[in-house]
């Protein structure tokens, strides 16, 4: 919309949010060199700069396709097993120190059945990308317990419930990250995650072990933009209260 001329409250009435928002956005904007200012006056007017037309275009190129800006991978989900199956067909077998392990594929999913003292059952579903990091949490965990069942039906076997058991990454595309990296190298935050920039494509990622990490990074500038309005509300509310005092004193 900025590059069709647009000013920020016709930003803002388009999408429907608060000018503080779109403000937020355009602060950042020209922070990262994608946007500049041409005119101060009573409506202040900006135009894209030659990066910020090229990172337009890198989306541009995709505008038929589903917005991707998040990717779960690295994603496996272990559950113990109640019944262990009398007969396993085409499984691969692996012999460990006091168990074996079995693995297989059903439909894109990797299995491992370990059959020790407690047996337990591992699914490694491959990564897929999205538009909420949310979405594809629900989405891999609905998948895995789907070939669960499919393999319950199979094998006479029984699974007990699905849980997350590695640190999953839940990665989130922004330029920001590739910035930070070329700048810095790789950035590693012990617990919540990684700033990085990986190959084969190199966008950009911050990387999470928590979807609700990734999801609440994605409100974030929402979050702010209320929080200004607020602030800007509890300084008028404080002026008008000295002002009072004044008066009354």
């Amino acid at each position: 919309m900025i590059n069709e001329g647009c000013i920020s409250s016709d930003v803002a009435k388009r999408l429907d949010i608060r000018k503080s928002h779109v403000s937020y956005y355009l602060r950042k904007a020209m922070e990262l060199h994608y946007v500049k200012e041409i005119c101060s006056g009573t409506f202040k007017k900006y135009e894209l700069t030659q990066p910020g037309k090229n990172f337009v275009a890198m989306y541009q190129q995709q505008e038929k396709q589903e917005l991707t800006i998040c990717k779960a991978e690295n994603v496996r989900f272990k559950a113990p097993v109640l019944k262990m199956p009398s007969k396993l067909v085409d499984w691969h077998k692996v012999e460990m120190n006091n168990w074996n392990q079995y693995t297989t594929e059903v439909d894109g999913v990797k299995v491992k059945l370990n059959d020790g003292k407690d047996p337990t059952i591992e699914f490694l579903p491959a990564a897929i990308d999205g538009n909420d990091p949310n979405k594809p949490y629900v989405k891999l965990v609905l998948h895995c317990d789907k070939v669960a069942k499919h393999l319950e039906q199979i094998f006479d076997l029984q699974i007990g419930r699905l849980e997350l058991s590695s640190k999953a990454e839940w990665v989130i595309y922004n330029p920001l990250a590739k910035t930070i990296t070329k700048e810095i190298g790789r950035v590693t935050v012990d617990g919540i995650g990684m700033i990085n920039a990986s190959l084969p494509t190199r966008h950009g990622e911050f990387e999470f072990h928590d979807p609700r990490a990734a999801a609440e990074f994605l409100e974030m500038p929402g979050r702010l933009a209320r929080l200004e309005e607020d602030m800007k509300e509890v300084l008028k509310l404080v002026k008008q209260e000295n002002s009072s005092e004044n008066k009354n004193g």
